[in-house]
């Protein structure tokens, strides 16, 4: 959890005492002072989980219509 931007983010890298972070749902990496990093509490993260989860449905009904 970003605090300084109050949003649930994946970690990807740490490089010169930065970490770069994702939006779960995908996105663009950005980096972040560590001590601004907490854990998700359950709730922000199931949160994330089911919009992960609905961005993933929609990609998929998109990618399965029929073309006619």
């Amino acid at each position: 959890m970003d605090t300084g931007r109050d949003t649930v983010a994946e970690f990807r890298a740490e490089l010169a005492g930065r970490w770069y972070l994702r939006p779960v749902t995908g996105g663009v990496e950005w980096d972040v002072d560590p001590r601004t990093v907490q854990p998700a509490s359950p709730e922000q993260r199931l949160r994330v989980e089911l919009a992960r989860a609905n961005a993933q449905s929609r990609t998929n009904a998109y990618c399965k219509r029929d073309p006619k």
